[in-house]
């Protein structure tokens, strides 16, 4: 089987039908088409099929007239032609070359099932929004999308480069992921995040077995990252939660201290306007950075190892349960380092203006200082 790449586009010329996205009308939107190399036949849903071009051909949709509306378009590699469906032609190329439409050739493209307009705010919107595509790759760059992503069908979302693909959300709009089993990757958003009772997190879910790795959340006017009590078997990989902007805003929030099924690794808090992470379960390896900005580093957290809050202004550890091998370094800016905290083993605390241990049960004193 021989395959193309073809802009947005990848073509098995074994198959018998040739699945094609592009606008051949000019509303915004892509339309359902195919085409049929053995016969020529291309097929646009709403539009009487037609016959353009032959075997081998490489069907390449493309607004050639700059009209809006994508034209049928072929490229015949053994001879290096390029017509449309009206009658225009000229030779580019030669045999074993790949045509480079939509911005050029992108060697992901045969890894997703859409690859986003680089910077278009608007494709992106329609992109994660799909109820066909099932993978989508976003480009580095900056996308202002004016209103909330509901991701109900999109199950792979990545960006090109690790947080260098920023999403620049208007006031209360956010990411909800939606969809069960959906990975969301390298993303950075910016803005967002609902301000007003309840606060809502810009990158949110409330569905299952939802991973967001190597994802940032910046200056939310809500929440940084959110699950809701709905959402079962989320984890979270080397997210950072950057400047929340509010006194009861966390970097990472869930519903209940004893919701047990979400995972955190590797993530920080940093200069969040509240808490770094409030009712937040299985956390390792974690951090928050309060520059004397965060009240309390971990609020209600349950099952928490080798994790640190540094410079909080009031609590290094609030309300936390099963806490092991964890630091409070508060700079001479925090007030009480474990505060009516349980179970705790081998934890520090140094530079804080209060105490280290306020009422505190089943604390190890031979492993805490």
């Amino acid at each position: 089987m021989k395959i193309f790449h073809v802009g947005f586009i990848t073509c098995l010329l074994a198959l018998p039908g040739i699945a094609l996205g592009a606008d051949f009308n000019g509303n915004g939107s892509d339309d359902r088409a195919v085409f049929r190399p053995g016969e020529g036949l291309w097929a646009i849903d709403g539009q009487a099929n037609f016959y353009f071009g032959r075997g081998g051909d490489i069907p390449i949709p493309m607004d050639v007239d700059g009209d809006g509306t994508d034209e049928a378009t072929i490229f015949r590699p053994d001879t290096g032609l390029w017509a449309d469906e009206e009658g225009r032609r000229t030779y580019f190329g030669s045999e074993g070359d790949i045509p480079l439409v939509k911005g050029g050739y992108n060697p992901y493209t045969s890894q997703y099932d859409y690859v986003v307009k680089p910077g278009d705010g608007a494709d992106l919107l329609r992109a994660l929004e799909s109820s066909t595509y099932r993978s989508v790759f976003i480009p580095a760059g900056r996308y202002n999308v004016g209103e909330t992503i509901n991701v109900g069908h999109v199950r792979r979302i990545v960006a090109e480069e690790e947080r260098g693909t920023e999403i620049i959300l208007a006031p209360n709009a956010y990411l909800s992921i939606q969809v069960h089993h959906c990975h969301v990757e390298g993303l950075r958003i910016e803005g967002g995040g609902r301000s007003s009772s309840p606060l809502r997190g810009n990158f949110f879910t409330n569905a299952d077995f939802v991973t967001f790795r190597d994802c940032l959340s910046t200056l939310s006017t809500g929440h940084g990252f959110e699950y809701d009590a709905s959402a079962s078997y989320v984890s979270y990989i080397n997210c950072i939660a950057n400047q929340t902007q509010g006194a009861n805003t966390a970097g990472f929030i869930g519903p209940d201290i004893d919701k047990k099924d979400v995972f955190f690794t590797n993530c920080a808090a940093r200069w969040c306007g509240g808490s770094g992470f409030y009712f937040c379960y299985n956390l390792s390896s974690c951090c928050v950075y309060g520059n004397n900005i965060t009240g309390s580093g971990y609020y209600y957290c349950s099952n928490i190892s080798s994790s640190t809050a540094g410079n909080c202004a009031t609590n290094g550890f609030v309300g936390c349960r099963r806490v092991s091998a964890c630091e409070v370094d508060g700079n001479s800016h925090t007030t009480t380092g474990f505060r009516q905290c349980g179970y705790l083993a081998a934890c520090r605390v140094d530079g804080v203006t209060g105490d280290e241990y306020y009422n505190c049960y089943w604390r190890d004193p031979d492993s805490c200082d």
